[in-house]
């Protein structure tokens, strides 16, 4: 706690007391329903990933800026929720109202691809604890590079019938 004050009062902060803290425990699980946002044609969700230390700024500067470049998007922050001595995750946080409803899953998964080559551009992880899914599976031979083929290796040597949660690591027919 003191090295935190100290960081604290060198950026100009300065002691307010608990009641900050207590009331963010009160309020931090208290969002909006998905029906709230569907019922004004918007959408929210967030994106998880992952970086070393030194490279978790460049990394969260890059997916935010990517995000509010994304059609449609509202705003757009993150929140670390796991830190390690090596590095910490990043939760991406988005809003985004869509011009066109009709077109909802399109830009939603724009949004996406931009967060994830940001993150990947950045020196990212574009996962921590969730896992890869369907989502992130086409990011994943980037990610991995010349070690994504013993991947595939690995997984058709487990998985010779491809029925374990298929298209969730390896994109679909890989």
């Amino acid at each position: 706690m003191a090295s935190c004050a100290r960081e604290a009062a060198g950026g100009g902060g300065k002691a307010v007391g608990s009641e900050p803290a207590a009331h963010w425990l009160e309020a931090r699980n208290t969002v909006p329903t998905w029906d709230f946002f569907l019922d004004r044609q918007m959408i929210a969700d967030t994106i998880e990933v992952a970086a070393t230390w030194g490279r978790i700024e460049k990394v969260y500067e890059a997916v935010v800026a990517a995000l509010a470049g994304a059609p449609g998007v509202i705003v757009a922050s993150g929140h670390s929720s796991h830190g390690y001595p090596q590095g910490t995750n990043i939760y991406f946080t988005f809003v985004m109202k869509p011009e066109d409803f009709g077109h909802a899953e399109e830009v939603y998964l724009e949004a996406w691809a931009r967060a994830l080559r940001a993150t990947l551009a950045a020196g990212g992880t574009i996962s921590h604890h969730h896992g890869i899914g369907r989502l992130r599976a086409r990011w994943l031979a980037e990610e991995l590079g010349t070690a994504y083929p013993l991947l595939k290796d690995l997984k058709r040597a487990l998985d010779p019938s491809g029925i374990m949660n298929p298209g969730a690591l390896l994109s679909e027919g890989e």
